[in-house]
């Protein structure tokens, strides 16, 4: 035989699991360049641990539905969400963000991401949107992902980051998240069949073998996007409409 195979799984990159904190100002470590936004009804500014991730972990505590779609379970400590937003921050592509009633310092209405973030593929997707329950209903995702869509598809000249393409993806049984997606002008791409496992316990979007190599739920993913041509055409004016009506 005239050939081997020697590879080996690439070991994770180590994650403080009691980062140091207190060092500020705090290292976002983020590809594109990041700063607050806010409009009359919310400011979405990164989330900072020290500051927010007690009560943002008091929050989820209290509201466990919140976590329903996403890929993880809830949160058994506090240090373990500080481990989560220390692995968030490690990834430069990556950044956490907390939505603040305008006007408050503490007042978290939920939480929202940058995430697969390119500058290379002129890429940024908007991820783990969560607002909590007293609040769903009152317009703050239409405002937080309006924000998020304004800063990323808006030229520079205009205080933006000019990308070409912001991407949504979600569960395909997220009918909700489907639905906020399209409102505020995302068009439907794909979707992509048994796109990412998911931890055990989690839904499953379909059944799958019994013999299946990693013997935990699937899920499908629906892929949404708006392009730097959508927003120019059309998108832009949409956003600043629902962001208008308060």
């Amino acid at each position: 035989m005239f050939y081997h195979n020697q590879y080996s799984c690439p070991q994770p990159n180590p994650i403080c699991h009691s980062p140091d904190y207190t060092k500020l100002p705090y290292d976002v470590n983020f590809c594109f360049p990041i700063r607050a936004l806010e409009n009359d009804t919310v400011v979405i500014t990164p989330l900072i641990p020290t500051v927010h991730a007690k009560i943002v972990f008091e929050l989820i505590l209290e509201y466990p539905c919140v976590m329903r779609y996403m890929s993880i379970h809830s949160f058994p400590s506090l240090s373990a969400f500080e481990a989560h937003c220390e692995s968030a921050r490690a990834n430069p592509e990556t950044c956490l963000f907390i939505i603040l009633k305008q006007g408050t310092q503490d007042k978290i209405l939920g939480i929202i991401s940058f995430c697969r973030a390119s500058p290379a593929l002129s890429t940024i997707e908007i991820g783990s949107v969560i607002v909590f329950p007293p609040y769903q209903g009152t317009h703050v995702s239409t405002h937080a992902i309006g924000l998020m869509m304004q800063y990323a598809l808006d030229l520079p000249s205009s205080g933006g980051l000019g990308v070409r393409r912001l991407q949504w993806q979600c569960y395909t049984i997220n009918i909700a998240s489907i639905k906020v997606a399209q409102r505020m002008g995302f068009r439907e791409e794909a979707i992509i069949r048994w796109h990412r496992p998911q931890a055990i316990g989690k839904e499953s979007c379909a059944p799958f073998r019994a013999d299946d190599s990693l013997g935990v739920p699937g899920r499908h993913s629906a892929y949404l996007s708006v392009c730097w041509d959508d927003w120019e055409q059309g998108v832009r004016d949409r956003v600043a409409a629902l962001l208008s009506r308060g």
